[in-house]
This record gives structure tokens, sequence and C-alpha cells, in this order.
């Protein structure tokens, strides 16, 4: 059987009035520690933001290297994550946030297949074709993009 808000208040007015007290101090623990969980998980978040700003802003300076960042500031750089990994422990970084440079393709796809006359994506042409229609056209790999997403 579960409790529920209306059995708790009741139980709570049972109470003699010496125990507000302590019942008081249980609640507002549990604010203090949910509040204290939320700042650090916003804490995460904004730091984070500020990580992808520096990686926007700097990447091409570090290209093919390994990172460490403490939000919007470089603690360390090298060829070996590890090496840039240990370096942001040794700089007393909790959870190093740790990030390889790699020049990312632009996956840019604005192509299209006549199949009946008309003009169609690539995705609609694979959603609505039986596979023996779509073999011929995935053996011509320089036409496909790198990369595609059927949602």
């Amino acid at each position: 059987m579960q409790t529920n808000l209306e059995q708790v208040t009741e139980m709570i007015r049972a109470l003699p009035v010496e125990d507000y007290g302590k019942l008081r101090e249980v609640i507002d623990e549990q604010e203090r520690a949910k509040r204290a969980k939320n700042e650090k998980t916003n804490w995460h978040v904004e730091r984070y933001k500020k990580a992808r700003k520096w990686l926007d802003e700097n990447s091409e300076k570090y290209m093919n290297k390994w990172v460490c960042l403490e939000g919007d500031k470089l603690i360390a750089v090298d060829d070996d994550g590890r090496t840039v990994y240990q370096k942001g422990k040794e700089a007393g970084i909790e959870s190093p946030f740790i990030h390889f440079i790699e020049e990312e393709p632009e996956f840019f796809y604005e192509g299209g297949y006549e199949m009946t006359g008309e003009k169609e994506s690539l995705v609609e042409f694979i959603q609505k074709s039986p596979l023996d229609e779509i073999l011929p056209f995935l053996e011509r790999n320089e036409d496909l993009p790198r990369e595609v997403s059927f949602e």
C-alpha cells in the first residue's frame, strides 16, 4: 500500500507540536539537497556550453589534437587523450572535459533522383521504393550523401 499526500497530512496533524521543529528540519534538508543537485546540474550545463563555444571559436588552432577544457579555459593540449585527461585531473578538475578536434565533413546534400519524371530526395526515393529499385543506386556511392536519416 502506497502512502498518499492526504495520509501524510493526517499523520503530520497527529504529531505532537514539539515534533514540528524536527519535521521542518527534515523538509529543509530535503529542499537543500534538491537545490544543490539542481545547482550542480546547471553548473555542468553552463560548463559544457562554454566549452562548446570555445571549441567553435578555437578548433582550427588545435586540429587533430586532444584538448582539456574547464568551461572556456584551455587546460591541456596533446596528441594523446590519456595525457590530456591526466593533466586535467592534475589541475584539480574532478571530471575533465576532453575532446578530440578533427575536421568535420559538411553533410550538405541538395540533389535528387529522377525516377518518374519528378525530382525527389534520396530519402523519399528509399522510403517509397522496393529494394530491387534501390540497389542499383546504392552501387553508385559517389552520388550518395555520407549520412542519411530515416526519421
